[in-house]
């Protein structure tokens, strides 16, 4: 049930932070954040001039993981104490539930003293819903529907999640990860005014951020998407750099590898596709995956079926170091060479004996489509997992009709006498 919306009142907050590098001559006499989500947010400074007239006031702001910073200068009528805001519409524009607002100011007056505060973070949150919290130092999940007890197997299953992954790989979060669960997907989709309305999840790992919808009671579903969605989140932290990109195929087949279950349906596509030798070339799944539906599901099968095979050969603690290896690569990094010295055997030796694995028969037929960057993340079937690239979010959704389409294709070839192996 919607949330009556809080008082107005409730929205703006006062904060009192200190300013760097203080200008004796200029004083920060108050600021508030007017929280309107998801229409708008209002920035309001009171700013008094100790020696003369204050003459310009400029804000800066981003998004956390956002290359790039709007400026942008308050109109305002010169004098010793003035208050100055603005208004940042967002009702069109991505910018979740949850959010990371990093911010600053810069204030001059006439005698030419300037005034620069150190950036700030203030957390856009959907101020409708009642939220309940649970939290550390690591990660904090909000929910509003099915009380306690709901929220705390979302916590638990968050927090034994990102334990087991740090412990594997040897690795922690630079920055925590919030995971905001929306109740009902007419809930969620308020929140993302100009999102499709298959839509159930998004994922933005540069913001720490994860929004999903997971009804209460729907515990299969929450066993599955809250692994898979701290899996991107912190893949995104192990190898973020701004020279290089991981494999799609490593990101994608880790999350899904996380969510700590065989999956079947996967399987089952990846031993078709291997015995008919249609597996799709590795090209096609290490920038990003293909448009084409049924190639996209093979990519998401054949990710996870290499991160599997990889891990139980060769151990999470190299998995762990092959990732360290992407954040702290220069610009000529080698992928290939540094998953030799790693591994102690070439990439292409790594991938023929995944090959074999499978059973591959013959060599991968290249597909007559050519591959592209898609705009939507293909799930593991009955899930709802993320982006992995560095933008700053993929819409999530599941495919229901995968077990069965899979499943018509398994009957009709093995009545054509190509059993599969399972």
């Amino acid at each position: 049930m919607r949330r009556v919306l809080l008082p107005l009142l409730l929205l703006s907050l006062v904060i009192p932070f200190p300013t760097a590098a203080q200008e004796p001559s200029i004083r920060i006499v108050s600021e508030e954040m007017e929280n309107r989500f998801p229409v708008e947010l209002l920035f309001h400074i009171e700013v008094e001039g100790q020696a003369t007239e204050i003459a310009r006031i400029k804000l800066f702001y981003r998004l956390r993981g956002s290359e790039s910073e709007t400026q942008v200068p308050l109109d305002l009528t010169p004098g010793p104490r003035v208050r100055a805001s603005y208004r940042w519409y967002t009702e069109h524009l991505t910018v979740p539930p949850g959010a990371p607002i990093l911010y600053r100011w810069e204030i001059r007056d006439r005698a030419g003293h300037v005034l620069k505060t150190e950036e700030r973070t203030f957390y856009y949150d959907d101020v409708r819903f009642d939220w309940q919290t649970r939290s550390d130092e690591s990660l904090t999940v909000f929910w509003y529907a099915g009380g306690e007890p709901f929220g705390a197997e979302l916590y638990e299953k968050a927090r034994s999640s990102l334990t087991t992954l740090e412990a594997g790989l040897g690795a922690h979060l630079d920055f925590p990860i919030r995971i905001v669960v929306y109740g009902s997907e007419e809930d969620f989709r308020s929140a993302f005014p100009r999102m499709k309305d298959w839509v159930g999840g998004r994922a933005f790992p540069a913001m720490g951020l994860t929004v999903q919808t997971i009804a209460p009671g729907d515990e299969e579903y929450l066993a599955r998407v809250i692994p898979h969605e701290i899996a991107h989140l912190l893949f995104f932290q192990l190898t973020d750099n701004p020279y290089v990109t991981p494999p799609s195929w490593l990101d994608e087949g880790l999350a899904v590898y996380s969510e700590g279950r065989t999956n079947a349906y996967y399987d089952l596509l990846v031993s078709l596709a291997a015995a008919e030798g249609t597996l799709l070339p590795i090209e096609f799944i290490v920038g990003g995956f293909p448009a084409d539906y049924e190639r996209a599901v093979l990519a998401y099968a054949q990710s996870y079926s290499m991160v599997r095979f990889l891990i139980e050969q060769y151990g999470w603690a190299k998995l762990g170091e092959y990732l360290h290896a992407f954040k702290t690569a220069g610009v000529r990094f080698d992928r290939e060479r540094a998953f030799q010295e790693i591994y102690g055997l070439s990439f292409e030796e790594f991938l023929q004996a995944w090959h074999d694995h499978v059973g591959l028969r013959g060599t991968p037929e290249v597909p007559t489509a050519v591959p592209t960057r898609t705009a939507t993340a293909v799930p593991t079937p009955g899930t709802t997992p993320a982006g992995d690239e560095k933008r700053p979010g993929l819409p999530c959704f599941g495919l229901a009709l995968v077990p069965f389409s899979i499943a018509v294709v398994w009957w009709r070839r093995k009545g054509e006498g190509r059993g599969a192996r399972l």
